[in-house]
């Protein structure tokens, strides 16, 4: 569910305030909260240019909230790794458990056309998800990636941006964390677009 103009301006309050040059006044608050989006066009319109601005300079608050959850990895028993992503194409992904503590946490928020992910299988039957960008390998799960499909799903995802509020720390994966056992996936030309 998209959020509505009023929980928008909530979020972006003190930018739009100084776009229209005051706050929301009385009778606006109770239009608001009578009908969330009867705002007036002009407020609208600097909630727009307040959210654009903020995406540009931090895509990450936007990126990560429970609406923009797509699915998750994780193997039984274990926290599920969240991937987010947005109409737009800004997608990245928290990890919520990892035998690496520098790989727990957010993700740099992306934003670029030629990001695909798949679940791909190796040469021995194992699958894990695959994301790609320009066509290089950018990250290899250790697990399946499974869609949300039920509101059930997205509440259990949901609480990983609350939980992980920090950008992970940037370590160069050498191959050797990851074992032997992905080293026979194929290579991007195999993977599908999704988004």
């Amino acid at each position: 569910m998209n959020p509505t103009y009023k929980q928008r301006y909530d979020r972006v309050k003190a930018q739009v305030d100084i776009k229209m040059g005051r706050s929301l006044g009385k009778w606006g608050r109770v239009k608001a909260f009578f009908s969330a989006d009867s705002l007036t066009d002009a407020r609208k319109q600097a909630i727009h240019q307040a959210e654009q601005d903020l995406r540009a300079d931090n895509p990450e608050v936007w990126l990560y909230h429970p609406h923009h959850v797509i699915g998750t990895t994780s193997a039984p028993g274990q926290q599920p790794t969240v991937y987010y992503r947005t109409r737009s194409g800004t997608f990245g992904h928290i990890t919520q458990e990892h035998r690496l503590p520098t790989n727990i946490g957010r993700e740099p928020a992306r934003n670029h056309h030629t990001y695909r992910f798949d679940n791909v299988t190796n040469a021995r039957g194992e699958t894990a998800l695959q994301e790609e960008l320009h066509g290089v390998l950018l990250h290899r799960s250790r697990n399946v990636f499974r869609p949300i499909s039920t509101p059930q799903q997205r509440e259990v995802a949901s609480n990983a941006h609350l939980a992980f509020p920090a950008i992970k720390q940037r370590v160069v994966v050498t191959g050797t964390e990851l074992g032997q056992q992905f080293g026979a996936l194929p290579p991007g030309e195999h993977i599908r677009r999704n988004w």
